[in-house]
């Protein structure tokens, strides 16, 4: 049940950008067969674009407030009835916000960098588009709207580096083992989460309820995993991730790298943080070699994080692999 190294056959392309949103970027693609055979290498650049930053700014902040008058009490009538037309508005940022995007994806210092793309990868090809930058707000852009990737309904865009295989050790169990840890749940349903898992067939899940540090340190230090799986509250500076384990401690993953670096020696294949705002959490995990996470980029309502999980564990539990580096662009976080 450990997800497999990726078949020589699949393609990747690699999107490395060198830059930044107010002075353009320097672009180069690269796409490999399987993890070493390079096919093509291109280059090309794109200009500086305030728009996105203006527009990406007004998106965020009419999102955020729906979501924070989404909590409001139903009894405060007048400010609930504003609520449609402030999702209206959000949505309507948003398009604008994606079209703008998909412009500049479509200008003249991309011709090249396109038409490879479209001569090397096959509507059929299952494969994966990696986004590199040091700018985080390029991993916070809708890539999944990007038309060119309509004729490519195999291929997935992930953020980070290629993924660095490493061989391990195999289990003896059959099922795949997950450390759940559920932490300060304060305005989130975590039991939610626990239903879900509780109820996974082929797994062996361990809890650990909003535990302190030592608790965490221990179970990743001394028993094998194959799923980390953290739901709670969390948060990225720049390129640190913060997770909250209960109501006093709030750690950084710095803090946890000796006990995840043991935990990945010993066979730790994914991780899973269901929370908020957790790129700063996917740059620190690449750092220490971990195949694969998933994390969310953004703040959605419980009920959205929940159904996220629901099509990931029938899946990836029902033997397919899941060989997915970094951070999955779909994914969202909840509030």
């Amino acid at each position: 049940m450990r997800p497999a190294r990726p078949p020589a056959s699949q393609k990747r392309a690699l999107l490395r950008f060198s830059g930044s949103l107010e002075t353009g970027f320097q672009v180069i693609l690269e796409i490999r067969l399987g993890l070493d055979r390079i096919l093509i290498e291109k280059t090309g650049t794109l200009p500086a674009c305030p728009a996105l930053i203006r527009e990406t700014s007004r998106w965020r902040s009419s999102y955020e407030q729906c979501l924070r008058q989404g909590r409001i009490s139903g009894l405060k009538i007048g400010i609930q009835a504003s609520l449609p037309h402030r999702i209206q508005d959000c949505n309507r940022l948003g398009k604008d916000l994606s079209a703008t995007f998909c412009d500049w994806l479509h200008g003249p210092g991309l011709t090249e960098i396109r038409a490879s793309l479209r001569g090397l990868l096959d509507p059929q090809d299952e494969a994966q588009l990696l986004v590199r930058s040091t700018d985080i707000r390029l991993h916070r852009l809708p890539w999944h709207n990007w038309p060119l990737l309509e004729f490519y309904p195999r291929l997935e865009v992930v953020f980070g580096s290629p993924p660095k295989w490493i061989e391990r050790p195999t289990s003896p169990s059959q099922k795949v083992r997950i450390l759940a840890v559920l932490g300060d749940r304060e305005n989130i349903d975590v039991e939610k989460d626990r239903d879900i898992l509780s109820a996974l067939p082929n797994a062996e899940v361990e809890f650990l309820v909003e535990p302190d540090r030592a608790l965490l340190d221990r179970s990743l230090w001394e028993k094998s995993w194959d799923i980390l799986f953290f739901a709670g509250h969390s948060h990225s500076i720049g390129q640190q991730g913060q997770i909250s384990l209960n109501k006093t401690e709030v750690l950084t993953i710095g803090e946890l790298s000796n006990a995840l670096t043991q935990a990945i020696s010993r066979g730790l294949q994914l991780a899973i943080f269901n929370s908020c705002d957790g790129l700063g959490i996917a740059y620190e995990l690449e750092d220490l070699h971990l195949p694969q996470m998933i994390v969310m980029r953004e703040p959605v309502p419980d009920r959205i994080a929940h159904e996220f999980l629901k099509p990931f564990w029938r899946t990836s539990l029902l033997g397919c692999p899941f060989p997915w580096p970094c951070a999955k662009p779909e994914s969202a976080s909840r509030a």
